[in-house]
């Protein structure tokens, strides 16, 4: 009997499985597509075109399917055993002496699979095509700039401030001033670099032009070159405009770090690092709810209004999900309040729809 449960358990797995991928390719082309369209403005902009435009969309392939896994866990998961109740074979397996709970544990040991996927996604994928999309779009709008604002990059580097005008690839620099103030925040040297490159431990500046003021007066002089040593690395710097979801658990560690060593706020990086973990469980949340919702009050329904159920929970624990987030990072929440709140009220709401069933 314990063979037979296990062919059962990879026939569910495999439908769940299935079930899931269909969904998750149909949400990911979805958006991929709306977002395709939505970025047709920029095309002209620079060197920025079509051909570029689709390479941006497909580098941000990874992420999506990062963020939509949960939503298309709980539908494809209704869809794989609808499918098998559509059939009969659920029916089938009940009068074989399957029970409900042992149905739920091969759905569940599915998304574990999905869960580990998901996560090494997120960790080893999704950080260096976010990573290489910005850049490369970036670079064709920009010319050969990675990152240009009308005041540049700024940034706090103990009692100094950078600011960085132009973030090129390759970890370089130009245009960059450096304000250093003394423990009562006056204002004593000023420099300014046309170009900076990381050596590995230290920035080298180049064509160095710096003032020390102070209370006999200001000298100026002109260096040619010279190291200079900040928290600040490349991976900082680049950190900034990607958005933090994007980066990995490393990159996160680090770049809070740095945040909580200047006293910057890092609330949002806070959260994303929680949500690394949470997020890919909460695809394990969504099939359990599928699981039971097709069990359950669901059983008698036809295939149809079991997907459109399914869709309708699905969004409802995104919006629910987005909302809580914000209002976390607005009102500076504890973090695991915000981000595990959801998926534990959905678990609860699966644990009550599912007892007394075995």
């Amino acid at each position: 009997m314990p063979r037979v449960f296990g062919i059962l358990n990879r026939y569910i797995a495999a439908h769940v499985v299935l079930g899931t991928a269909v969904t998750l390719a149909v949400l990911v082309a979805l958006f991929t597509i709306i977002e395709l369209v939505d970025d047709f403005g920029d095309i002209g902009r620079g060197e920025y075109s079509l051909a570029l435009a689709i390479e941006y969309s497909l580098l941000q392939i990874p992420g999506r399917m990062f963020e939509l896994l949960p939503i298309s866990a709980l539908i494809g998961s209704i869809l794989g055993l609808g499918i098998l109740s559509g059939t009969s074979e659920l029916i089938a397996m009940r009068a074989g002496g399957v029970t409900v709970n042992q149905i739920t544990v091969a759905v569940l040991e599915a998304a574990l699979v999905m869960v580990a996927i998901s996560f090494l996604l997120g960790e080893l994928v999704v950080p260096k095509t976010e990573r290489i999309a910005y850049e490369r779009r970036s670079v064709a709008i920009s010319k050969d700039i990675a990152l240009e604002s009308r005041y540049g990059l700024w940034m706090r580097d103990g009692q100094s401030f950078i600011n960085i005008r132009k973030v090129l690839p390759d970890a370089r620099l130009a245009d960059i001033y450096i304000y250093e103030f003394d423990d009562d925040y006056r204002l004593r040297v000023t420099t300014h670099a046309r170009s900076a490159e990381f050596t590995g431990q230290a920035w080298r500046l180049r064509d160095i032009e710096q003032s020390e003021i102070s209370d006999e007066g200001v000298v100026s002089r002109r260096i040619a070159e010279a190291l200079w040593r900040s928290l600040l690395g490349p991976d900082q710097i680049a950190a900034v405009p990607i958005r933090p979801e994007a980066l990995s658990v490393l990159g996160l560690v680090r770049y809070l770090r740095y945040l909580q060593g200047n006293g910057l706020n890092s609330t949002r990086y806070v959260f994303a690092l929680w949500n690394k973990f949470v997020y890919p469980l909460s695809a394990l949340v969504m099939v359990f709810v599928s699981a039971v919702l097709v069990l359950g009050p669901l059983r008698w329904m036809t295939l149809g209004p079991r997907l459109l159920t399914g869709v309708v929970v699905g969004i409802v624990f995104y919006i629910v999900q987005q909302t809580s987030m914000q209002m976390g990072l607005v009102y500076e929440a504890a973090p695991y309040v915000p981000i595990l709140g959801p998926p534990l009220a959905f678990l609860g709401l699966g644990l009550w729809t599912a007892r007394g069933r075995v």
